[in-house]
């Protein structure tokens, strides 16, 4: 709740703004994956071209509103920047923060969800993304950068967009 008090901060708004989103029963999910090992003999990925690449996880944003992520150092994880994917460097200790389809959405899409992809790195990995999202009835406004009465677009409820 101390990281979304912060975004709401920088984004002019209360710190117990997105509160309300949260508290109680919010759809929040933490995640344990393991990705296995590729077979022996096969080409390391950092070697493939673009088209040869594998991936694990093909390119998508996240629906919700954060994600936080850590790697366990384990690379493979990247981002699109400036049209182009670049490999993330996992730092020991340190934790990924994407934003999600929600939160862009909030910001009338003027911050961008972080569009990602993991590639098969021919070896066993793991990653742990905890998907902060807001409760099922949370109201959520299609611009928090505007007063409610300048909005160009209804407000959703979050669990009815999300299925």
């Amino acid at each position: 709740m101390k990281l979304i008090s912060y975004l709401a901060v920088g984004l002019g708004k209360e710190k117990d703004f997105f509160n309300k989103w949260f508290e109680k029963d919010s759809l929040s999910t933490f995640r344990s994956i393991h990705y296995l090992p590729r077979k022996s003999g096969v080409v390391d990925s950092s070697q493939l071209s673009e088209e040869g690449r594998k991936f694990t996880t093909p390119e998508h944003s996240d629906s919700g509103f954060i994600t936080l992520l850590t790697t366990f150092s384990f690379p493979g994880l990247q981002v699109l920047l400036d049209g182009e994917y670049r490999s993330i460097k996992p730092e020991p200790e340190c934790i990924v923060v994407n934003l999600g389809d929600t939160f862009s959405r909030i910001t009338n899409f003027k911050l961008k969800a972080t569009m990602h992809r993991v590639l098969d790195i021919g070896k066993e990995r793991f990653s742990s993304p905890f998907f902060f999202d807001p409760k099922y009835n949370a109201v959520i406004p299609s611009n928090c950068l505007l007063p409610e009465e300048e909005q160009q677009e209804d407000p959703i409820i979050y669990g009815d967009w999300l299925i």
